[in-house]
């Protein structure tokens, strides 16, 4: 809970440039934070930013409290959608993480995961494309494209976090994400039990600048 409380700090602070000593018990904060942060449970925090029309966005970023989840946060936001931030850092495991935010339905259009050292190139909401049940953004991974440009197979090694996925599509699947590494692509892998319509984006819209994955580096897979 301590981590998760300086998470909402970090957060605070993105959104303020300070955080105050008070935060939590001062009026004018609590009342943004009833205002702007819709709590799952005691684990997980959401930002919704809500213009007036159109796609809405559920943003899933596990946590475990890298400063640069803040580039991560404001890569997933555009004026032309309404994005929900689901922002988890309950436990030092990727997938439990994402489970936790995947329980909350906020009637979004798609489902989109960015982990908390990677972020997405502007545009990327473009290529949500409702003919599709699940969008493949491609990937940068150090010097790696992936998927590889010449290859467009959905395989382990050749995709990763770097997807997106219709809600109404995952709605009836209700698959979670296992514990360990490899866990994007065991969940990706059940989705496509389903036979999913599947787009994969020409041009890079995830970029993960670091080759070490959140579930890798943690040590306790």
């Amino acid at each position: 809970m301590k981590k998760f409380k300086n998470i909402i700090a970090n957060v605070l602070r993105l959104l303020f440039g300070k955080t105050p000593n008070n935060f939590k018990t001062n009026p004018l904060w609590i009342k943004y934070l009833n205002s702007h942060f819709v709590p799952i449970d005691s684990d997980v925090v959401s930002i919704t930013s809500c213009p007036d029309n159109i796609m809405k966005l559920d943003i899933i970023i596990p946590t475990i409290g890298r400063s640069t989840i803040e580039r991560a946060i404001l890569s997933a936001q555009h004026e032309d959608v309404e994005t929900n931030i689901l922002i988890s850092g309950s436990e030092s495991c990727a997938g439990h993480n994402r489970n936790i935010c995947l329980k909350k339905d906020t009637g979004s259009d798609w489902i989109v995961f960015v982990d908390d050292d990677d972020f997405l190139s502007p545009g990327y909401h473009k290529e949500l494309d409702s003919n599709y049940d699940i969008v493949v953004l491609r990937m940068k991974q150090s010097q790696n494209i992936i998927p590889n440009p010449l290859d467009n197979t959905i395989r382990f090694g050749n995709v990763g976090i770097n997807i997106a996925i219709s809600s109404k599509f995952y709605k009836q699947t209700n698959v979670i994400f296992g514990m360990g590494h490899g866990e994007d692509w065991r969940f990706i892998k059940q989705l496509l039990s389903f036979k999913p319509r599947i787009k994969i984006t020409k041009d890079i819209y995830y970029n993960a600048p670091t080759s070490a994955h959140l579930s890798k580096e943690l040590g306790n897979v």
